[in-house]
């Protein structure tokens, strides 16, 4: 029987030579990582196989503990956030914030340095509100003096308030919105309110005015906004000082207003107001006031006029000279704020507002206070947006 030749070894198949690191982050000792082994269907990552088709490395991890308890983890399965680039390390963070404190619906954010200027709070329920934390101090220091907000007490909610900024949170334990004393705009839409009544009745037309106007439901997609307080002197002297910031005689909410308009640009901070009564008086006087003081852009305040005592003409003049976007100025046919007093109505309505005022204090909700089925666009705004569609249906459920 002829002697068999001897047996040979199949060569093992040998990656690619390798550019440099790949797809996981691995040193490439043989090849280079994310390169297919024949056959298998593996891809060799230097010091261990990963298997595409199930997700996960076939080998341990080398280091073992160190790099997790999960030794067939890759950094601690947050490969979009951690990186390892020789596969020998314990997982190292790329973005250094971590979470320090929670309290009041905030958490206390920065890096594992306590001595770091790089903290900051971010609303749990708005992540698009965030402050810097200005002291670098303990991370014990309060969300009041982090933010520059304070909690209101039940005796300052029940009364008028000052001229200002009012942060409301939703707790989602009360199910009520929170209110603070703010010293900046710190959310997306923000409001500015008429004549009369006290806080707790601006902040119900603030939330009313935000969910219908934006087709928001406060709790789920309305978790936070801003009330401009237009305290109220009474009927008649809110009625003169509206005419007043009409005739250009700034008062002092126009003057706040202009200031926290400023400050916003500054910011960066893009915010959509909603105007309502006197208050479209108060934003344009505001707008025109911060011109006069040498302001040129106010491009990051976009506006919408809610029955307005404000004229349309006016107000997108003034709006135009600063860079401010007007979505529309809206009410109802039997509102005289707007198209009497405002003169933003037509050669029916302006009339129609004298026989129709008694209507301002006999129907609930009355075609003035809240948008309501029959509101319109009484005018275009500025923007390149375009306006929003009148407001239609009933007000949602709790307004």
């Amino acid at each position: 029987m002829p002697a068999l030749a001897p047996r040979r070894s199949r060569p093992r198949p040998r990656p690619r030579s390798c550019a440099g690191a790949g797809a996981f982050g691995r040193s490439c000792r043989h090849g280079e990582p994310g390169t297919q082994i024949p056959r298998r269907g593996r891809a060799v990552s230097g010091r261990r196989y990963y298997n595409p088709s199930q997700g996960r490395f076939v080998g341990r991890d080398p280091i073992e503990e160190q790099g997790g308890l999960n030794l067939y983890g890759f950094c601690g399965n947050n490969g979009v956030n951690r990186w390892d680039y020789l596969g020998m390390n314990p997982p190292v963070v790329m973005d250094p914030f971590v979470i320090a404190e929670k309290r009041d619906g905030w958490t206390l954010l920065g890096t594992d340095d306590p001595d770091s200027t790089r903290w900051f709070w971010r609303s749990l329920t708005d992540f698009a509100v965030e402050m810097p934390y200005i002291s670098g101090g303990a991370i014990g220091q309060s969300i009041d003096d982090a933010l520059g907000i304070r909690r209101l007490s039940a005796e300052e909610l029940a009364g008028n308030g000052k001229t200002g900024l009012y942060y409301f949170l939703w707790n989602a334990d009360t199910r009520k919105f929170d209110v603070y004393e703010a010293q900046r705009v710190l959310t997306q839409y923000a409001f500015v309110n008429g004549i009369t009544g006290n806080l707790q009745d601006h902040a119900r037309l603030a939330q009313s005015h935000i969910e219908s106007s934006f087709g928001l439901n406060g709790g789920s997609t309305l978790t936070s906004f801003t009330l401009f307080n237009n305290p109220t002197n009474g009927f008649i002297a809110d009625g003169l000082e509206t005419f007043g910031d009409k005739f250009g005689i700034t008062s002092g909410p126009a003057q706040a207003l202009a200031a926290v308009l400023q400050a916003t640009q500054a910011a960066g901070h893009q915010t959509t107001w909603i105007a309502h009564s006197q208050g479209g008086a108060v934003f344009s006087e505001a707008m025109n006031y911060a011109s006069a003081n040498g302001a040129t852009n106010l491009s990051a305040n976009t506006v919408r006029f809610n029955a307005g005592a404000n004229n349309w003409l006016v107000t997108n003049s003034i709006a135009g000279g600063v860079g401010v976007t007007v979505q529309g100025y809206y009410g109802s046919p039997l509102d005289p704020v707007p198209n009497t007093i405002g003169l933003n109505g037509n050669l029916l309505t302006i009339p129609l507002g004298f026989a129709t005022a008694p209507l301002l204090f006999l129907q609930n909700p009355s075609p003035h206070t809240q948008p309501r089925s029959d509101w319109y666009q009484l005018h275009p705004g500025t923007g390149a947006m375009g306006p929003f569609p009148p407001v239609m249906g009933p007000l949602p459920p709790g307004s």
